[in-house]
């Protein structure tokens, strides 16, 4: 427990900056021969475009859940290697500069969506029945979210990904439960980041994770480049690459509310 806590400390007050790390992984991407897409366009080249296929590709995906100025940071390192990626918001993380800037130098921005998880915050409640019967409300109040996300940027977001909140892993219920084939056509959305079709057409699917592991299960993406394998999706979070003290303390506090008031 109290190893537990000490590296929850370091993480989140005395982690020094890893961009160098970022840098060094899609260094070593670009020489083996990976060709780095965004999510949408990957997925539309699925179809449209199948010898594509038989590239190497990597898609760099960043979960902006908190911390936009370590964001901008990772888009910077993106930046200088001339590749892009695909970066997603949340309402709480709404930087309508930074997703423009994001925006205008082809890089795709998208809404990370948490309509489920917020409704139980509201109601305080883990009720798996309450949350089915309020599917028809949530998708109207994701479109609704989704559109007045897409107005404040100024331009129209092609895909969506689903937030991970530790509501939805005590629920059993994750956030993209809401999202069918109709809403996505509704919304005039490509896909969600989430979508079968798409996580199928890659070999290694591998996230970020906390210090001191610092990948998800152990898995790094430097392995997967390494191996050659034919896709990789390495997701990313920006607070996993640089300490934001204040920020960070901020969202514990928050945790520790939300979590007394849903149990």
């Amino acid at each position: 427990m109290l190893r537990t806590i000490a590296n929850r400390f370091y993480a989140d007050y005395l982690l020094p900056d890893r961009l160098h790390v970022l840098g060094t992984l899609i260094e070593s991407a670009l020489q083996v021969g990976y060709v780095h897409k965004t999510i949408s366009n990957h997925f539309l080249q699925l179809s449209t475009e199948p010898k594509a296929m038989s590239e190497l590709v990597f898609i760099h995906r960043t979960d902006v859940d908190t911390d936009c100025g370590t964001a901008r940071k990772m888009f910077e390192v993106f930046k200088s290697f001339g590749i892009t990626s695909t970066f997603y918001f949340r309402r709480s993380t709404l930087d309508v500069r930074l997703m423009r800037e994001l925006h205008d130098s082809g890089f795709e921005v998208g809404y990370h969506y948490e309509e489920i998880a917020d409704f139980c915050k509201e109601l305080r409640t883990l009720d798996p029945m309450r949350v089915s019967n309020a599917i028809p409300d949530l998708k109207l109040r994701f479109f609704k979210n989704l559109k007045s996300m897409e107005s404040a940027a100024g331009f129209k977001f092609t895909s969506v990904a689903s937030h991970g909140d530790f509501v939805n892993r005590k629920l059993g219920i994750p956030n993209h439960t809401l999202i069918d084939a109709d809403l996505i056509s509704d919304a005039g959305l490509i896909l969600e980041a989430y979508n079968p079709v798409l996580l199928d057409s890659l070999t290694d699917y591998t996230s970020d994770s906390a210090f001191p592991t610092f990948y998800r299960e152990g898995r790094s993406p430097f392995d997967a480049v390494k191996r050659g394998s034919d896709g990789i999706l390495f997701l990313s979070h920006p607070r996993h690459w640089h300490a934001a003290p204040w920020l960070n303390f901020k969202d514990t506090l928050i945790r520790l509310k939300e979590g007394l008031l849903i149990r």
